[in-house]
């Protein structure tokens, strides 16, 4: 059940209904089954408490307890009254609206708003628990809404890791996102968004051609090379860029869709959030797609070919065994005779590499594309050998002309974008449904513990169906999935070790560098104030040298003041007829002098400081 801090999140008939199941007896009853089934398994494994386990072990218990009861009495009871006040709640939200004309589109019927309102609560579900998205494989074969498929995708193809690095080199060093033949990029994503037809809703759009650049550009730089990009590479990001452009509002409309595509204003496909998002999903779409897609000096890119075109070769000889005939004939004109999984390569290796892109219409493009994410969980599954035989069947007509392979390659190329999206569904649920819906939704075998019953371990041992015989190619291809699956982890490891290396790195290089700062402004400081000290001092004794030599020349002149005072004593008669001493007039005429230079002294130092 929903957590009631998140309620706000959700429509509010789910938590409704969340609010009404809470308090049900089936609820309780079912909840009474799980925690004896939990117990159980507690017992089982000599385990005291459920909170002694990991979080990791309560999953695997709490899995396990679901599956041993799911298809009890009191699971099926729980369901119906799910059933039930789902439906309440949704007809009388739906019916509310409906009343209310300003709350959805005039064209609206009930049935698209129950499709909005059961799509809006699957959102807000998956945005919540992620881990849920193996429920998507319900959606198989079926059309996923604009707003569905983004979350899809982004569940499908999250890598932090990628995402987080584009991100920190977008803001270090903007150029080290750049390719060195950036400019070849951007003339390649323009001449392409003009020349190929299934392309032209994206032509002549700058914010569109920018994201392109940006997305190729920066996968281009990853690789280190001055190899040129393939074709493919070009190809393979237009699906992304449709996805991102998908919203609701006026623009142009791709068939089919209930979103618009390019609609006003398209500058928030160049914003940072969502150039990082387009650079995530895309870098782990190339790492994830299988060996056969990928160029020819891959490891297992041989063998994988090799075994996809032969699943290709015979479901179309069982099918149709005459347009089999015809295309080993037209497109094996040497003596020798080829098989048509040989026969067929070289005419359909270029569509299966591109993922069909650039050969389908785009609406049948994303159609196509929702079913490879949402298998991307299931390693056994690959819608691939079911589209391409699809093509080829609906195309009958045209490729019966043909006689030579270019004549089939031209077929394949212009015929194959009249297709829709409707007769690929209904060749998918006709012909293939079975067997690939049994793939994605493909038990992992994991033992569970039943909580009413524990028989003796052999007991009943040869009534059991003897386990199936598994063909060394498959044997083969899961060893392979299992060697690729190791490699990406290895390989997200080491990513996620240089990344930490590069982050401490650079904490210490901006350590260094704040105390280089630090240390140059205090020797700037100290020079400063050094040069000041010295050129104060230097003022001080120049004025100190000013004021001594005046005070020598008032010495000076007061002394031949004295002398003459003397000489005129000696000469001329006064009044008195006490004589002075001339050595007492003296001092005290020397002592006034000398009070008067250190005042004068005095004065000029106070005046210098």
């Amino acid at each position: 059940m929903m957590s009631t801090s998140a309620a706000e999140s959700y429509p509010k008939w789910l938590s409704d209904c969340k609010s009404e199941l809470s308090h049900s007896q089936e609820w309780q009853d079912l909840r009474e089954e799980l925690e004896s089934a939990i117990e159980q398994q507690l017992t089982e494994s000599h385990v005291d408490q459920f909170a002694n386990l990991s979080i990791a072990e309560r999953k695997m218990f709490l899995e396990r307890a679901l599956r041993a009861v799911k298809n009890g009495d009191q699971c099926g009871k729980f369901n119906d009254t799910l059933n039930q006040s789902i439906n309440k709640h949704v007809n009388s939200h739906v019916a509310h609206q409906l009343l209310d004309k300003s709350g959805f589109k005039p064209v609206a019927t009930k049935s698209d708003l129950i499709l909005d309102q059961s799509n809006e609560a699957s959102m807000a579900l998956l945005a919540r628990w992620p881990e849920l998205k193996t429920k998507l494989h319900r959606c198989f074969n079926k059309v996923l809404p604009s707003g569905l498929r983004q979350l899809t995708w982004k569940l499908y193809l999250s890598n932090p890791t990628v995402r987080s690095r584009y991100l920190t080199r977008l803001e270090r060093d903007p150029q080290s996102t750049m390719s060195v033949l950036d400019l070849d990029v951007v003339k390649k994503c323009e001449a392409l968004l003009q020349s190929e037809p299934t392309f032209k809703l994206l032509a002549f759009n700058t914010d569109i051609l920018h994201a392109m650049k940006a997305v190729l550009s920066y996968h281009h730089a990853c690789k280190q090379t001055r190899t040129p990009l393939l074709d493919t590479d070009y190809l393979l990001v237009v699906p992304f860029l449709v996805n991102a452009l998908m919203v609701q509002g006026q623009g142009h409309r791709i068939p089919g869709e209930s979103g618009t595509l390019t609609g006003p204003g398209t500058d928030h496909l160049i914003s940072r959030e969502s150039l990082g998002t387009l650079v995530e999903q895309y870098s782990t779409l190339m790492a994830a797609r299988p060996a056969y897609m990928k160029e020819s000096y891959n490891q297992d890119f041989k063998e994988g070919l090799r075994q996809c075109l032969a699943k290709v070769s015979g479901t179309l000889e069982v099918l149709d065994s005459g347009l089999a005939d015809h295309l080993r004939k037209a497109l094996n004109k040497e003596a020798k005779k080829l098989p048509l999984s040989e026969s067929i390569k070289q005419v359909t290796r270029p569509m299966i590499r591109a993922m069909f892109v650039g050969y389908l219409s785009l609406d049948t493009i994303m159609y196509v594309w929702d079913q490879h994410m949402i298998g991307l969980d299931a390693p056994e599954f690959d819608i691939t050998p079911a589209i391409t035989v699809l093509i080829f069947i609906y195309l009958k007509k045209q490729l019966m002309s043909c006689n030579t392979v270019s004549e089939v390659s031209a077929i394949l190329k212009s015929e194959a974008v009249k297709l829709k999206r409707e007769q690929f569904m209904h060749g998918i649920n006709k012909l293939f449904h079975k067997e690939l819906y049994s793939l994605l939704i493909k038990d992992s075998g994991m033992p569970v513990l039943d909580p009413t019953q524990m028989p003796m371990p052999w007991q009943d041992w040869h009534r059991d169906d003897l386990p199936p015989v598994i063909r060394a190619e498959d044997r083969q291809i899961s060893r392979q999935r299992r060697r690729e699956e190791e490699l990406r982890e290895m390989n997200l490891k080491k990513e996620l070790h240089d990344q930490r290396l590069l982050d401490e790195d650079l904490r210490k290089q901006q350590a260094r560098v704040r105390w280089q700062q630090q240390l140059t402004d205090a020797e700037k400081a100290y020079s400063s104030r050094e040069v000041e000290l010295i050129k104060l001092l230097e003022e001080e004794k120049k004025k100190r040298v000013e004021a001594s030599k005046r005070a020598e020349r008032e010495i000076d002149k007061l002394a031949k003041e004295i002398e003459k005072l003397r000489k005129g004593q000696g000469s001329k008669p006064g009044p008195s007829t006490v004589p002075l001493c001339p050595s007492r007039v003296g001092r005290d005429l020397l002592k006034g002098v000398m009070k008067g230079a250190n005042t004068l002294a005095d004065g000029s130092s106070n005046d210098g400081r």
